[in-house]
């Protein structure tokens, strides 16, 4: 289903209540915006974000913010606060997050976006990362908003994640958590605090595999988001058609 029929089934007939489309087909200049981010991100070292608003104007077209710039590990998209602005997005640059080798989903953090639009009957927050596009689309009475329990999830991935990292840089005296804020700390009083982000995503890039694994995480933790509560979580590789990887298929439209 081509993204705009699907924005503007749900916004002027109030569609698809019970399901998600297999597919999504993103328009082809939205789709070069979208991959635009993360070449952006790449090559300046930070995430970068735009939203995107449905013109109710026919023919129908999605018209897209001004991009702005986040931090290496983080970036929150405009938010005009606009009844039809239903998508927003960014980028995972690998090498500024430290995920070499790795094109992570939404990370789990993402998922809160959804509590400043609730009042919308949908939401779709899109991830670019290298040759990959993720969708998670929020549907209202649909999709179950739950932060305890993203939270929960959220602090097992953290656990997990620093487990890996402490593993895989063992003989390291960064491995160990009080050692690693101390020197983290010394740097940021002596060259900032971006110096010291910038050192630990250094470390990071450096740790063997680290990259590939977070990947795998993402796409667990997001599939099984999608199938507790609800969330359409789309992939695609190298092409503007998503594909629901989990959530609540429907019939093909």
């Amino acid at each position: 289903m081509e993204l705009i029929q699907y924005l503007s089934g749900v916004q002027d007939k109030n569609m698809y209540t019970e399901n998600f489309p297999p597919t999504l087909v993103l328009p082809k200049d939205f789709a070069k915006a979208l991959a635009k981010l993360y070449k952006d991100g790449e090559e300046q070292g930070c995430e970068f974000g735009q939203s995107a608003s449905l013109s109710l104007n026919e023919p129908r077209s999605l018209q897209l913010s001004a991009v702005v710039s986040g931090t290496a590990i983080s970036c929150s998209p405009p938010r005009s606060g606009a009844p039809t602005e239903y998508i927003d997005m960014h980028s995972h640059p690998s090498k500024s997050i430290g995920h070499v080798n790795g094109y992570s989903a939404h990370s789990l953090e993402d998922y809160f976006v959804f509590q400043h639009h609730s009042n919308k009957p949908l939401f779709i927050r899109l991830v670019a990362s290298g040759p990959w596009f993720y969708a998670v689309v929020h549907r209202s009475g649909l999709t179950r908003f739950q932060p305890t329990g993203i939270n929960e999830l959220l602090n097992k991935h953290t656990q997990a994640m620093w487990e890996y990292f402490a593993l895989m840089n063992r003989d390291k005296d960064y491995a160990d958590f009080d050692k690693r804020r101390e020197i983290l700390g010394d740097i940021g009083l002596k060259k900032g605090e971006q110096a010291a982000d910038q050192q630990m995503v250094s470390w990071k890039a450096s740790t063997p595999g680290f990259g590939s694994w977070l990947m795998e995480k993402s796409i667990i933790y997001n599939t099984r988001l999608a199938e507790i509560d609800r969330y359409g979580f789309y992939s695609a590789q190298d092409s503007n058609t998503l594909a629901l990887q989990a959530g609540p298929k429907g019939w093909d439209m």
